[in-house]
């Protein structure tokens, strides 16, 4: 798929959950995927994406950031892809730690231009706290939510520059739950 290739190429080695969507879209029922201790694990993801949008089989991974799931919009043009990462710790990942890794490697890739101030949210009708940042880049605009818990877990809305931002898929970036 053509967005998922741009994806590949632009967002190499940066670092969800949801309620059913009112809209009657299924969300994405749990998967087991390996963790940095190779060792399978649950990740009890479900990101409800827009109407109209189809589940894409997603092959690849990024050093240790897991891409779990994705959807595109009809048109091609758009994706969203849900991913994790297993972070070691005793006390468990730190949401500011892991956003200023992330944000400094957006940084890297897009230069200071490029990414936006990252803005803390409620998600999970609004049980947890989340980080949002917009990066662009020369190909491709994305919106990326940040969660931890157990890991930390990752929701991206990448489209094409030139693509009108879809409302609704801005929006199922909140629906991420951390487990």
């Amino acid at each position: 798929m053509r967005v998922l290739s741009l994806l590949v190429l632009t967002f190499l080695g940066c670092i969800a959950m949801a309620p059913p969507s009112p809209s009657g879209q299924p969300s994405v029922s749990p998967s087991a995927s390996p963790t940095a201790t190779g060792s399978t694990t649950p990740i009890p993801q479900t990101l409800t994406p827009p109407a109209g949008w189809k589940p894409q089989d997603v092959t690849f991974n990024t050093g240790p950031l897991k891409k779990d799931r994705a959807w595109v919009d009809p048109s091609h043009d758009s994706a969203i892809i849900s991913s994790h990462l297993d972070v070691p710790s005793l006390s468990g990942p730190d949401l500011d730690k892991i956003e200023a890794l992330m944000r400094k490697r957006m940084i890297a890739m897009a230069g200071v231009q490029g990414v936006g101030p990252s803005t803390r949210v409620k998600i999970c009708n609004g049980k947890q706290d989340g980080v949002l940042t917009k990066m662009t880049l020369p190909k491709v605009t994305q919106e990326i939510m940040l969660a931890v818990s157990d890991r930390a877990y990752v929701a991206e809305y990448v489209r094409r520059n030139g693509v009108a931002e879809d409302p609704a898929a801005s929006r199922s970036l909140s629906t991420l739950c951390a487990p």
